[in-house]
């Protein structure tokens, strides 16, 4: 390959990257949205995200679903309990959760749980503040009933990236959808 092939390939490249990037550039200005899909519980629940967001079981094993996006400190855990294996209603499993996780954490701040709907689902959420092994975390708790779960989508970023993030999961709670029963 001559030193001019080289440049001309170099400049091909360029091109063609910078046309990507117009391209998404002009889908984002259009509004059109770049997002994955996930499903869990054998396909009965659906959740769009963010296309840069990924798989992460290590943030918690437990979870039906553990995503985020490393790099700008957002993270989502999802839990689908079925209705038969609880004894209790949507309002005691937000309260039982929030406990749960409150006891993990301190110099916690809990907002009130107020009612919320999600996508046409009946829910509860509250927004809390708190510190994990030295680290500050801002979190949305929000707790859905379906017809056969209680289902939890656990939301969380860093306090200075909480303007930017909270947004974003108010945006992929309204995707969270019950595909079929």
């Amino acid at each position: 390959m001559t030193i001019i092939s080289g440049i001309m390939a170099l400049a091909c490249l360029v091109t063609f990257v910078a046309q990507i990037g117009l391209v998404v550039k002009k889908e984002i200005a259009n509004g059109q949205k770049i997002e994955q899909v996930f499903t869990v519980a054998e396909g009965k629940y659906s959740l769009k995200v963010p296309k840069s967001w990924k798989h992460h079981i290590e943030l918690n094993a437990e979870a039906d679903l553990a995503l985020g996006n490393l790099v700008a400190e957002q993270y989502l855990l999802l839990f689908v309990e079925a209705k038969a294996d609880l004894a209790m209603n949507l309002q005691e499993y937000a309260q039982t959760i929030t406990d749960q996780t409150a006891a993990n954490l301190s110099d916690l701040t809990i907002d009130e749980l107020n009612p919320v709907d999600v996508n046409g689902l009946r829910g509860l959420q509250r927004r809390f503040v708190g510190e994990n092994e030295g680290v500050r975390a801002t979190f949305i708790h929000t707790c859905v009933e379906t017809e056969d779960a209680l289902c939890q989508i656990l939301c969380w970023t860093l306090p200075s990236k909480q303007e930017k993030a909270f947004p974003i999961y108010e945006k992929v709670l309204q995707t969270f959808t019950v595909t079929s029963e």
